[in-house]
């Protein structure tokens, strides 16, 4: 995943320079849903430490009011030392309807509906939308299969799911894609939903 940069970033492969996947992912995310880059609330669903940093600078730059719905509780308590987040709750997006959170402007799962069975998405996804004006997930392109480094002891991180645009289409999702499927660097999977 590039040079751990962020936006604008650039990684090698071989003698060609190629954007990074969060470069590729903002400007996917500017022309699909250009709405969330405004001030308003959101729920931030799964905030890993590396991935959280990246996806979510330019929805807090643009003075989106975040709250995080986090899993792990090493994750949470990282985020609740961090001034730029509202609120940090600790619990499993499945479960997101028992929860005692307001309605939000976005709801925004980057890189999270691979880590819940399949079986478990529909449900998830409408209670996501009961929770938020606008309901945006993205996801590998495919089955990608976590990196070891990449799961740093957090046993929520493994890819449970590998999904494709048919998938949140049957949902009533608009799609995007970039990358090949199943390109682990270079693919992303965009699904975005007016709530309910």
């Amino acid at each position: 995943m590039g040079n751990g940069e962020g936006v604008g970033s650039i990684e090698r492969k071989g003698a060609q320079i190629m954007p990074s996947h969060w470069t590729l992912a903002y400007a996917q995310l500017r022309r699909c849903v250009p709405q969330i880059f405004r001030p308003g609330t959101c729920l931030y669903v799964g905030a890993s430490r590396d991935k959280f940093a990246n996806s979510a600078r330019e929805l807090i730059k643009a003075g989106r009011v975040v709250t995080i719905l986090e899993i792990w509780e090493p994750n949470c308590e990282f985020y609740r030392q961090q001034p730029t987040i509202a609120r940090v709750h600790q619990g499993d997006v499945r479960d997101v309807a028992q929860y005692d959170l307001p309605h939000f402007d976005l709801c925004m799962w980057f890189h999270g509906p691979e880590h819940i069975p399949v079986a478990d998405l529909p449900a998830t996804l409408v209670a996501l939308e009961a929770q938020a004006d606008l309901v945006v997930l993205a996801c590998p392109f495919g089955v990608t299969v976590q990196r070891e480094e990449e799961m740093r002891g957090n046993p929520w991180q493994e890819h449970l799911t590998g999904l494709l645009p048919e998938d949140f289409q049957r949902l009533g999702y608009q799609t995007d894609t970039f990358g090949k499927e199943a390109d682990w660097n270079a693919c992303n999977l965009l699904a975005w939903k007016k709530g309910k």
